[in-house]
């Protein structure tokens, strides 16, 4: 494996354990502990690869290490390791690794997700076999499709090599969407028309899997998550569902210069206005909860299909929606002298830190549509970043070396997560957007590029030899914490653990069963 130099670590971390009397202290529950190895943009290689593609991108000048060498070992591993039939390889791959039987199309596991990070390094490099991998791995999953030459459709998933039956999505991160927008980057690099050709099949399909529904006496034609089924879901989200479709549809109907196709995701849109609730927020219909906070398929992402949409038509229409979201999201908000963040739903028993479902991913969307927010609010978000940072993070040591762990949900203290979507590279591309932003930076008031590199040295401490990482690891309680206070762009350390690490150790299940080898 190609070796670097080790980055300075600079440690700015403040850890807050529970108070032992508190009723809401939890048993960890670990049967969602994922340790494995995954392929794909949200919980696997890709995404993380992709992420540190984006800090190369980003140019920052305190960060000049060169990460295109390891980005393209580690691509160059997983373009090896797709799927091997009959001593034929084949530009796909399974959920994950060392799991060969079934794939699973779209972004979320799938090729859909993964051909991303090849384009964007082939943008990077100008390297011509990136751009023909994906272009070999775009018409491979095609040809896999049900209704292949009329109006494709792919199952969730199906067993190699193709989909003979099965119920499709049609959302981003699972489905026919998360394809659509695959297609979409493939015209704009190549400009060749068979993407648009296809595309057309493709917005064809979607239409035929879409339903009626009347609301208020308005009839509206949507697009529900999974095809064929007796009673339609629909799903609200943004990667889950119409919130990131209508967006994708009005821009590929910008391409096509088709108005009948912008006209379909402008009522698409006025749908998700239709059925906000009172309070401003949106049920989730699939996970049957009135409504929740994240950017995968909640209130959060939602705002952010519907800002885009006002971005892109122009239309004024959707600031009361985003305005009245945006006041549901802050009932949602916990500030004590333990947790600062937003709860996952209406149970309010989780703070996740996550990108795609965690507090992460809502700090971002709401620095995007800052005009929205009055200045408490805006003062919260400050103060969540710094939260996050510090007591929502650890620090240990590990084979003399400090690395920063962000904790997947800071209320039980069960594992760590290294991915795109649910850890460690989503807080990485969230800092790489901070130092982007200069006045969001000085508002935070903290060294941003301190948390960037420990980061990034965090992240490639625990990548395999082979190139891969696993999803999460869970938290030892032979760790060494550091225990730091955070003064402006100061830090001072504070000596002792005492009993709040006990209080951690006792709080975590199991052992911790991944240790780096080196």
């Amino acid at each position: 494996m190609i070796k670097f130099n080790s980055l300075t670590i600079v440690l700015i971390i403040f850890l807050t354990a529970f108070n032992p009397s508190s009723s809401n202290s939890q048993v960890p529950v670990l049967s969602d502990f994922d340790e494995k190895v995954y392929f794909g943009y949200e919980y696997g290689t890709s995404g993380i690869i992709n992420t540190l593609l984006e800090l190369q991108n980003a140019k920052l000048p305190d960060f000049n290490l060169d990460l295109i060498p390891l980005i393209e070992f580690t691509l160059e591993q997983v373009w090896n390791d797709r799927i091997n039939s009959n001593r034929t390889k084949y530009a796909s791959w399974p959920k994950m690794k060392d799991f060969y039987s079934i794939i699973y199309p779209g972004q979320k596991y799938g090729p859909a997700g993964i051909f991303l990070t090849f384009i964007n390094l082939y943008n990077t490099t100008e390297d011509i076999k990136w751009l023909q991998r994906a272009e070999e791995g775009y018409w491979l999953l095609a040809s896999q499709a049900l209704n292949s030459t009329t109006q494709p459709r792919w199952p969730y998933s199906y067993k190699f090599p193709n989909a003979t039956s099965g119920t499709s999505t049609t959302d981003l991160k699972y489905g026919t969407s998360g394809i659509l927008y695959f297609n979409m980057l493939l015209y704009k690099i190549t400009k060749n028309s068979s993407y648009l050709d296809h595309g057309r099949l493709l917005i064809s399909s979607l239409k035929e899997m879409s339903t009626k529904k009347i609301i208020d006496e308005q009839t509206y034609s949507v697009i529900p998550w999974y095809y064929p089924n007796g009673e339609e879901t629909i799903m609200t989200g943004y990667n889950w569902g119409l919130t990131g479709i209508a967006p994708l549809l009005y821009r590929y109907a910008n391409i096509l210069n088709d108005e009948s196709l912008k006209t379909w995701s402008l009522e698409l849109t006025d749908f998700i206005l239709a059925i906000q609730e009172k309070d401003g927020g949106w049920k989730n219909e699939y996970l049957g909860k009135d409504s929740i906070t994240g950017f995968d398929d909640g209130v959060s992402g939602i705002l952010y299909g519907l800002y885009e949409m006002q971005q892109l038509s122009g239309l004024k229409k959707y600031s009361d929606s985003i305005i009245n979201g945006i006041s549901w999201l802050f009932s949602q908000f916990i500030n004590n002298q333990t947790h600062k963040g937003f709860f996952y739903d209406n149970y309010r028993t989780n703070v996740y830190t996550s990108l795609y479902r965690g507090s992460i991913g809502i700090l971002r969307i709401l620095t995007s549509m800052k005009e929205y927010l009055n200045e408490n609010q805006y003062s919260n978000v400050i103060d969540t970043y710094k939260w996050l940072l510090t007591n929502g993070s650890i620090v240990i040591e590990e084979n003399k070396k400090e690395l920063f762990l962000l904790l997947y949900n800071p209320m039980n203290y069960e594992y760590i997560d290294f991915s795109f979507a649910e850890g460690l590279a989503g807080l990485l591309s969230e800092l790489i957007r901070l130092k982007q932003n200069e006045k969001l930076e000085n508002d935070i008031n903290i060294d941003i590029d301190k948390f960037l590199i420990l980061t990034v040295d965090t992240l490639l401490y625990f990548q395999d030899d082979f190139g891969y990482w696993n999803r999460q690891i869970l938290i030892d309680q032979n760790w060494d914490f550091y225990r730091f206070k955070i003064t402006s762009q100061a830090t001072t350390p504070v000596n002792g653990a005492g009993f709040e690490i006990l209080m951690i150790g006792m709080a975590i299940i199991g052992i911790f069963i991944y240790r780096k080898r080196r």
